[in-house]
């Protein structure tokens, strides 16, 4: 049977549904300014090709499975609608099992700002709800930096945050962004991370040679 074309809706932000409890500032920083950067044609060329992926839950709500920060730094900018791109449609499950549901899928991640899995019923209901983790903002610094490699794998920077919570303070983190970024990398280059999602061990090397 031929592949059908996934479903392209236009939604309000606002209605977007979380399935995390944070997101880095400084990500979403990142995201405004090269937003503010984009000509009106640009910004709406944009949009087009960056739907925001969704799963339909019940009540007929849209679940965001990706793009918190890209959702967040638009909102941010005074955008009011997206697309979404609907990736599953799971309206007539019982409320009772969708959040388990996305869980198993590993399209849920209820770790707060200290790293602490928390109650999925306490799972932020607004875009503007996140809170910060810095360390999810070092986790993106550190794979832009060639730390590590961009990964499908739902979530894979916030586990590499995880890990980062792990070996650098988080005065350093806040306080001195630049030297927590210089021990995330020498982390990395030392192969301490063989077991997370993306790690090379020519990534670092090779970004320092380009």
């Amino acid at each position: 049977m031929p592949e059908t074309s996934p479903l392209i809706l236009s939604a309000p932000i606002v209605a977007l549904r979380p399935t995390q409890m944070t997101l880095g500032h400084r990500e979403v920083m990142l995201k405004r300014r090269a937003w503010r950067r984009r000509s009106i044609k640009a910004r709406e060329a944009y949009l087009d090709s960056h739907p925001v992926p969704v799963v339909i839950g019940p009540k007929g709500r849209y679940w965001m499975v990706d793009k918190h920060h890209l959702a967040r730094a638009l909102w941010e900018e005074g955008v009011k609608t997206v697309l979404v791109r609907v990736v599953g449609g799971l309206g007539d499950l019982p409320v009772r099992l969708f959040k388990p549901f996305l869980m198993s899928r590993h399209w849920l991640y209820p770790i707060d700002a200290k790293g602490r899995r928390l109650s999925i019923s306490r799972l932020p209901k607004r875009i503007d709800q996140l809170a910060d983790d810095p360390y999810r903002s070092l986790a993106g610094a550190l794979r832009r930096a060639g730390g590590f490699t961009k990964v499908k794998a739902p979530f894979a920077e916030f586990r590499w945050a995880a890990f980062l919570r792990l070996h650098i303070g988080r005065a350093v983190v806040e306080e001195n962004f630049e030297v927590a970024l210089s021990r995330a990398l020498a982390l990395a280059h030392d192969g301490v991370v063989v077991d997370l999602t993306g790690w090379c061990k020519t990534s670092v090397s090779e970004r320092k040679r380009a």
